[in-house]
């Protein structure tokens, strides 16, 4: 009985560390198989305020799923007002506010969304002025209407 039990017991312990040692295959997305990253980036120092239709365009029978918003506002110095980014998609206002850094009015704003895009959005800064300085990052994805 103790020569069985000493057998499964080194069974067991071989096979094991075998279980841990394998190769685990990437998993596919089996929901999403078309979804296609794409990421934007945006700057822009104004003369009146950062304003644009930003420059990619969706492919035919797609649509632009936006999932991380992030930005970085430099107003000039006179301008010491609140900001938010002013995300505009199919006739609907998204206003992300950004959060201030310092005295000098620098703000940031990161977070995570779900906005789903037919047309390319229109991004803005709502309570910018002349000589703000922005840059924007927006990700997310291509997917299959």
């Amino acid at each position: 009985m103790k020569n069985i039990f000493r057998v499964l017991l080194l069974a067991a312990a071989v096979t094991l560390p075998a279980a841990y040692g394998q190769y685990s295959t990437p998993v596919r997305e089996v929901e999403k198989p078309d979804k296609r990253p794409v990421t934007i980036s945006y700057g822009c120092t104004s003369a009146a305020s950062c304003t644009n239709l930003l420059g990619v365009t969706i492919p035919a029978g797609s649509r632009l799923v936006l999932e991380y918003v992030s930005a970085f506002i430099s107003p000039s110095p006179a301008n010491t007002g609140s900001r938010a980014l002013l995300i505009q998609v199919n006739g609907q206002n998204h206003y992300i506010p950004a959060k201030d850094l310092t005295f000098s009015g620098q703000s940031i704003l990161s977070e995570t969304v779900k906005i789903y895009c037919d047309t390319m959005p229109y991004v803005a800064i709502a309570g910018g002025s002349v000589g703000t300085t922005v840059d924007i990052t927006l990700t997310g994805y291509f997917a299959t209407k």
